[in-house]
């Protein structure tokens, strides 16, 4: 893992809390490898958190979320934890990952009923490579990748050529959509992403909500569901 992109990541999420006006009481490092968030946890609990924001995608980050139900945290875990994101998680996790709320960073990796595009792709991918393969899709990479064929394929036909330059400047004017929504490149070269799939492409936050399905909450437009507490929170 590359230590100092994910703690310009952290700083920048912590960034995004506090204009959106929620106050950042802790951010605690960990390197990869590590199994115990105890003290994370408890310092969050402590301070009043009401949520816990992991960033990083390491295996066992999946033991924060048990440590924190183990621990009886009154609040949820939100983030970005790779192994509690695909579609089996929930057995491979004995449904202890319920409540947990998930940023999917493109559309597709997770299917939305709203765009029959993306359910498509989902539902294919296990057709050409296996429902077990299918279930471990991974939360960044597969839907892109797929668009990224398609976008090269568009430039060429639009522009009659394959010369690198020529071609750069084809891809540039790119507008089609794709997988993960509308696609287009900003002038730093980077797709343009928002909250409108019909405009920009988008990333997904989803819940895991009992008995174990993935309800995609937002962008609005295509949530499937309202975030809910989970069951240890209602007692």
């Amino acid at each position: 893992q590359d230590t100092m992109a994910l703690e310009a990541a952290a700083m920048g999420i912590g960034a995004i809390y506090e204009h959106a006006g929620i106050e950042v009481v802790g951010m605690d490092p960990y390197p990869v490898g590590a199994t115990d968030f105890s003290a994370s946890i408890a310092s969050a609990e402590r301070e009043g958190a009401s949520i816990i924001h992991p960033v990083a995608d390491f295996p066992e980050m999946g033991i924060l979320v048990r440590q924190s139900l183990d621990m009886e945290y009154p609040g949820l875990i939100v983030g970005y934890v790779t192994p509690a994101g695909f579609e089996e998680a929930w057995d491979v996790y004995d449904g202890e990952i319920e409540g947990m709320v998930q940023c999917v960073l493109q559309m597709g990796n997770i299917p939305v009923q709203a765009y029959p595009k993306s359910v498509e792709f989902y539902e294919n991918y296990g057709i050409m490579f296996g429902e077990q393969a299918r279930k471990q899709i991974d939360m960044h990479g597969p839907a892109p990748s797929y668009d990224a064929v398609y976008v090269l394929a568009d430039a060429i036909e639009r522009s009659g050529v394959v010369e690198g330059d020529a071609l750069v400047e084809a891809i540039k004017e790119t507008d089609m959509m794709g997988v993960i929504g509308r696609i287009r490149f900003n002038d730093l070269h980077q797709v343009v992403y928002g909250d409108n799939y019909e405009e920009e492409a988008i990333g997904v936050i989803f819940q895991w909500q009992a008995p174990g399905v993935r309800v995609p909450v937002y962008p609005l437009d295509i949530a499937e569901g309202a975030l809910v507490l989970p069951s240890h929170m209602q007692e």
